[in-house]
């Protein structure tokens, strides 16, 4: 089981589904614990939920790898009384502005950037992905979108085709470049006849081909479940670092939807960089009108490329509510962490902080000692163990099988059974040495033979030769349910 955030709700949305399972299950739980009726999903993956103005409840998941789906349930209900699916491309970031949900996506401009010629980017990203504390939902939106950055590719970009596909006649390999230092330095005048750095021929590496731009778009999914229209460009265009990083998160906040992406930058000052270069995490707002607002662009922090990631800003996510802040962590392994808010000032939190509540920027150490955990696995020092619900934080054991919650002074409390579902008892059972067996469980005789288990009589089959109502009597008492 795994908790993950609910947008414009005090409440926080309960999933069970094992990797690998096409059958799962959701339910809400309010900050008062109380609980919603449990949701069927079948081959389908939370993305993310949210509340509408007129109290339904919205629920995005994915289907199938390549659609996208918009449920709207009533709060007392488990059928959803809106439906809308529509297969969707490149998409990078979801995320709730209002009562709309925007899917960004990312395409290549091409080389007539001026006439607005484009070309595809990225296919689309599947299930497979990890989980993310602040912007994203835990299995869900890191299932369908992946968690953080997309890993690059370790080899170069491929060269992109516009033209016919027939191949073109074989030419014969170029010569590389090749400067003879001795014959420069021999018939240069004034040097005295002197030889140039002993007569070695050095070689002159061809610089790389520049990084294309990019330019983001976006599509509206509206709460009743419509795909208006096709994506749209918002006008905003950087050149990523490296192939496959571009959009790092996206999260809808009063300004419209708070974007930030990896881009291409120069050190500061006479800074001399060594190894991959110099990079960015830019930031921005995209309007309710769809188009980029251009004074909102600013660099929200810059460092060292490495593959994947800046040096020392690992792990950018977007966290808080009200007012919205790029939170990353300066080693990889997890811990502490640093929250840059836009239009305001940074702020380096304590582990604690930065794993209970990093919008707040509570310590909240007494919630740490219950071992919170967000879902099965996830690591100590990962951000965000926690969901609040109002002011309460919903959170699992270790295991992943217990919820639990706690307020803000720390004070924790174990919940009721979120997914309770009906056992079959075994009553008796025996295995041989051969590999057979039989059992008496939920009230049937169930014998082990082979790879397969055959279902045999019931309780009252057996006994129903006895000799008074005596016999079922007993038997139903020793085995009953």
């Amino acid at each position: 089981m795994s908790v993950e955030p609910v947008f414009g709700e005090a409440a926080a949305l309960l999933v069970s589904q094992a990797a690998g399972e096409p059958e799962g299950y959701v339910r809400w739980v309010e900050e008062s614990g109380r609980m919603g009726p449990i949701v069927r999903l079948v081959n389908e993956n939370v993305v993310l939920a949210f509340a509408r103005s007129d109290g339904k409840r919205a629920l995005v998941t994915s289907a199938g790898g390549d659609r996208l789906c918009l449920s709207v349930f009533e709060k007392a209900s488990e059928v959803a009384e809106i439906r809308g699916c529509e297969r969707v491309g490149d998409v990078k970031a979801i995320a709730v502005s209002g009562e709309r949900v925007a899917l960004i996506s990312v395409e290549t401009v091409g080389a007539n950037a001026g006439s607005g010629e484009r070309r595809g980017a990225a296919s689309f990203l599947g299930a497979g992905g990890g989980a993310r504390g602040g912007g994203g939902a835990g299995r869900g939106a890191a299932s369908f979108l992946g968690a953080g950055s997309v890993p690059p590719n370790s080899g170069p970009a491929a060269p992109q085709t516009t033209g016919p596909t027939t191949p073109a006649p074989k030419k014969e390999a170029a010569p590389r470049l090749v400067q003879n230092r001795k014959a420069a330095a021999a018939g240069k005048k004034g040097n005295g006849g002197k030889k140039g750095n002993g007569g070695k021929k050095r070689e002159v590496g061809k610089k790389a081909a520049p990084r294309p731009t990019v330019e983001v778009t976006v599509r509206w999914l509206s709460r009743e479940g419509v795909f208006e229209g096709e994506a749209t460009a918002t006008g905003l265009r950087f050149v990523p670092p490296l192939e496959g990083m571009g959009v790092v998160d996206a999260r809808g906040s009063a300004r419209g939807v708070e974007i930030v992406w990896y881009e291409s930058a120069k050190p500061v000052g006479a800074r001399k960089v060594a190894g991959m270069g110099w990079a960015a995490v830019g930031g921005g707002v995209i309007g309710a009108d769809g188009r980029f607002e251009a004074k909102s662009r600013s660099k929200v922090v810059e460092g060292e490329l490495e593959w994947g990631a800046l040096k020392g800003f690992y792990a950018p996510r977007l966290v808080g509510g009200a007012q919205v802040g790029l939170l990353t962590q300066p080693v990889a392994r997890g811990g502490s962490c640093e929250v840059s808010w836009f239009g305001g000032t940074g702020a380096k939190l304590g582990r604690g902080a930065c794993a209970v509540d990093p919008g707040a920027g509570a310590g909240l150490e007494k919630i740490l000692e219950a071992e919170p955990r967000r879902m099965e696995g996830q690591g100590r020092n990962d951000v965000g163990l926690v969901v609040w619900a109002g002011e309460r934080a919903f959170f699992t054991t270790r295991d992943g099988r217990g919820l639990r919650s706690a307020g803000r002074d720390g004070v924790w409390r174990e919940e009721g059974a979120a997914f309770p579902a009906r056992r079959g008892r075994v009553h008796w059972a025996r295995v041989w040495p051969d590999g057979t067996g039989v059992a008496l469980a939920g009230g049937r005789v169930r014998m082990l033979e082979g790879d397969g288990v055959r279902e045999g009589l019931s309780k009252e089959e057996i006994f129903a030769g006895g000799r008074g109502a005596g016999a079922v009597a007993g038997i139903g008492k020793v085995g009953g349910a």
